[in-house]
């Protein structure tokens, strides 16, 4: 690869990642709209428990594979699928107790029944996260998807702020609107 083709592919990259981080940092704000006007700062603050520990079991169960799967996948010589398999039971294994934990914690977490069914629901958002965590690192590391899989993530978080808005004009609470994160 010339220096002005590495130079090209670096800026047509980081022009994607841009783009994609501006437009889900207002699909962030518009979310935190709709759920916070129409959930009510108490039922808002519910919301934020049951994902911060769905964040939290994505994130203990990351192992590092965030960034070893882009950067091992980028390799010519890279086996995806070997790398996807042996991530997957590493992760998963980890994801998987951690949130069975949360599900059998989650009444001494909170008295709320409304809040115990979130969190045990917000245990297989985390473990989703980790699943898809490895598919989207892997699938980030190829040059020719990045731009497609960005887009992918961005509109899909888009379609989650349409559907949170549809669930909570309806009467709907935190259990479905954590259905629709996932």
């Amino acid at each position: 690869m010339t220096g002005r083709s590495a130079l090209a592919r670096i800026a047509r990259l980081s022009t994607a990642f841009v783009c994609s981080n501006l437009a889900r940092a207002a699909i962030g704000f518009a979310l935190s709209l709709v759920l916070g006007r129409g959930l009510g700062a108490e039922r808002f603050g519910g919301w934020i428990l049951c994902t911060t520990w769905a964040s939290m079991v994505t994130v203990a169960a990351d192992l590092g594979f965030g960034v070893l799967l882009t950067r091992d996948g980028a390799r010519d010589e890279a086996n995806p699928g070997g790398l996807l398999v042996a991530a997957l039971i590493l992760r998963l294994t980890l994801a998987s107790a951690l949130a069975a934990a949360l599900a059998i914690a989650a009444p001494a977490l909170t008295q709320n029944p409304e809040l115990v069914a979130g969190l045990r629901l917000a245990s297989l958002l985390g473990l989703a996260g980790a699943t898809y965590g490895c598919f989207g690192s892997l699938l980030r590391s190829q040059p020719r998807w990045l731009p497609l899989v960005l887009g992918i993530e961005t509109a899909w978080l888009a379609a989650q702020v349409g559907a949170s808005w549809w669930i909570v004009h309806r009467g709907g609470g935190i259990v479905p609107l954590l259905g629709a994160s996932i």
